[in-house]
C-alpha cells in the first residue's frame, strides 16, 4: 500500500460523511454515541461548518423545547380548530392516503 493510499484511507475513516454526522449528532445528544464516533464527529466539525451549525441549531431547539414545553405546544394552534375544521382535515388526509386511520 502506498503512503498516499494509506493517508487517504485514514482520512476517510477520520472524516465521516455529513449524512453520518447528522445521524450521530442526534445520537450524541441522546447519550447514545460511542467515544470513537464522537471523536470522529469532532474532527468532521473542524472542516464542515454546516454540520457544526446543524449541531448548534439542534442544541438550541432542544433547549427551547425543554425550557417551556407548554408554551411551545401552543404554537401550532391545533387545539383551536373547530370540530368541522378537524373533520375536514381528517377527510382530506384520508382521501389522499386511504390506508391512514
Amino acid at each position: 500500500m502506498t503512503i498516499s493510499r494509506w493517508v487517504s484511507d485514514v482520512l476517510t475513516w477520520l472524516l465521516p460523511p455529513c449524512r453520518e454526522v447528522v445521524r450521530w449528532t442526534s445520537q450524541d445528544l441522546d447519550g447514545q454515541l460511542r467515544w470513537h464516533q464522537r471523536a470522529r464527529m469532532q474532527v468532521h466539525f473542524l472542516i464542515c461548518a454546516l454540520c457544526k451549525r446543524y449541531r448548534q441549531q439542534l442544541i438550541a431547539l432542544r433547549t427551547a423545547l425543554r425550557s417551556d414545553p407548554e408554551r411551545l405546544a401552543d404554537v401550532g394552534g391545533a387545539h383551536h380548530l373547530s370540530p368541522e375544521a378537524k373533520q375536514s382535515i381528517k377527510a382530506a388526509l384520508q382521501k389522499n392516503h386511504p390506508t391512514s386511520p
